[in-house]
């Protein structure tokens, strides 16, 4: 098993990790390209990062010139962008612990699956596994043959593991928070901002928090856990609502509607704004993500509140007057 590289070693190899992106995007300027030299001969770390970086992509044994970066075929960029996950994947994780993994822009520009707002849909992944991807969402795919790796950098996933017949290779699943390896299992996935909700519907999920792998814990069938990269946060029974995105719709059990909206605005384009006076309301029921249109009208028949629509992106929910 590889070992975690100490913190200088790390924020050099995060460093030039960024520095390939940024060069094989095909668009890197003479300023682009000086600045990078100046950063390689800033010190050995830098050197022996970007040495790292050429074994393992074998992209870079003679680095172009100023212009050949611009002149790189599409395919050839495309290779490039593979061979970085690929480094990125190595660098992330070792064996089952945790590698200072960090988010960096080029990971959702090149990602193998992404949805949009309001768009969901279902991936049958080469291992028998499926996944269902919610609205606003962002993941790479990175099996190897030994590991079954989800990097999860935006939005909600859903992961049915499936049965292999050849040796064991954990199901993992990646968030900015820490590591999350099935234990035969079907659970979802929810990265937030500086926070990972993991929901288990069957059997068990163990969670390793990126900065306190040590506190490792298991979360077992009917519960949910909330955790950052310190560790967790909460661990509670799981909600109705856990699931219920999967199958369409947002479950509301005399829920704020101020929480209502906010989860509906995820599957929604544009803005919805919720008067202060409305925010004690209450809502229960079930209601379908794919017509946002068709929850706001029923929220207006149901409820004292009146929709003010500003074309279809800004929708204002007043107190309706008698």
């Amino acid at each position: 098993m590889s070992t975690i590289p100490p913190p200088t070693e790390q924020s050099a190899l995060q460093a030039a990790i960024a520095w390939y992106a940024q060069l094989s995007s095909g668009e890197a300027s003479e300023a682009d390209h000086a600045a990078w030299q100046a950063w390689r001969e800033q010190s050995a770390e830098h050197h022996a990062a970007w040495q790292r970086v050429e074994a393992i992509t074998g992209k870079f044994e003679h680095v172009p010139g100023k212009l050949g970066m611009a002149t790189l075929t599409p395919q050839k960029r495309l290779e490039r962008r593979k061979a970085l996950k690929q480094f990125a994947v190595l660098l992330a994780v070792s064996g089952t612990g945790w590698q200072a993994y960090r988010e960096l822009p080029w990971q959702s520009w090149n990602a193998d699956i992404r949805t949009a707002v309001g768009e969901q849909r279902t991936v049958a992944l080469a291992d028998g596994s499926q996944l269902i991807v919610n609205t606003d969402s962002v993941l790479d795919v990175a099996f190897s043959a030994t590991q079954r790796l989800i990097r999860l950098h935006q939005g909600e996933i859903m992961v049915d593991t499936g049965q292999e017949s050849g040796p064991y290779r954990p199901f993992v699943v990646q968030t900015r928070e820490g590591l999350l390896t099935a234990l035969g299992t079907r659970f979802s996935v929810r990265q937030t901002d500086g926070r990972t909700l993991l929901s288990v519907l069957a059997h068990a999920v163990k969670v390793e928090p990126q900065s306190a792998p040590e506190q490792a814990y298991t979360v077992s069938q009917g519960m949910a856990s909330l955790f950052s990269a310190h560790g967790k946060i909460t661990l509670s029974p799981l909600s109705p609502q856990a699931s219920s995105w999967a199958n369409g719709f947002i479950y509301a059990d005399n829920l704020p509607l101020s929480q209502f909206i906010a989860e509906l605005q995820r599957y929604r384009k544009g803005w919805l704004r919720l008067a202060p006076e409305l925010h004690g309301l209450k809502i229960s029921g079930s209601f379908p993500v794919a017509d946002t249109d068709a929850v706001l009208r029923s929220i207006a028949r149901t409820l004292p509140v009146r929709l003010t629509m500003f074309t279809r992106y800004i929708v204002l929910l007043e107190p309706r007057t008698t």
